[in-house]
């Protein structure tokens, strides 16, 4: 037990010298529903919905807005395809720079294309949140799921059309 003594000692002192970090979002998932292909949305404006950051920590830190298919980060929810092309869905501003123990906030956008295909649709997107590296390299990353459903047709279609290649996800 002696010998160990001195490593101990070692990771006590870096325990206290390194500095902690917290960082939350809200909302960490959310529906957008009735969609009209063609028509770009505002979710804020529409809804009163937009990506609050809260920095819990002492360092002011700056985070990347990004937009992917949930397949390159991990799983969504069932009944849910992948959306086609997350480009459709983007920020207002693709970094937002929050003080210490402050809020900062995006604004999500989204327009799926005028096509006849993306109506009766039901889309999962993933949006990163991540951290840009601090003095130690390390970063704090956070991924928030939203789900898209565009609007039906009264023409009485099927509501969710798969895909023989992509299955829903579990």
């Amino acid at each position: 037990m002696r010998k160990y003594l001195p490593w101990l000692f070692v990771l006590q002192l870096c325990a206290v010298r390194l500095p902690a970090a917290s960082l939350g979002v809200s909302p960490s998932g959310f529906i957008v529903h009735e969609i009209a292909p063609g028509r770009q949305y505002d979710v804020y404006r529409e809804s009163g919905v937009r990506l609050t950051i809260n920095n819990g920590d002492d360092s002011t830190h700056t985070y990347v807005l990004s937009s992917h298919r949930p397949s390159t980060r991990g799983r969504w929810e069932k009944g849910y395809l992948e959306i086609p092309d997350p480009k459709w869905c983007w920020f207002d501003r693709q970094e937002v720079t929050v003080g210490p123990h402050a809020k900062g906030y995006a604004n999500l956008l989204l327009k799926v294309p005028d096509e006849e295909k993306y109506y009766n649709q039901r889309w999962a997107v993933t949006f990163g949140i991540e951290g840009k590296p601090g003095p130690l390299g390390i970063a704090l990353a956070i991924d928030v799921r939203a789900q898209i459903e565009t609007q039906s047709k009264a023409d009485g279609r099927k509501s969710c059309s798969r895909s023989p290649t992509r299955g829903r996800r579990d």
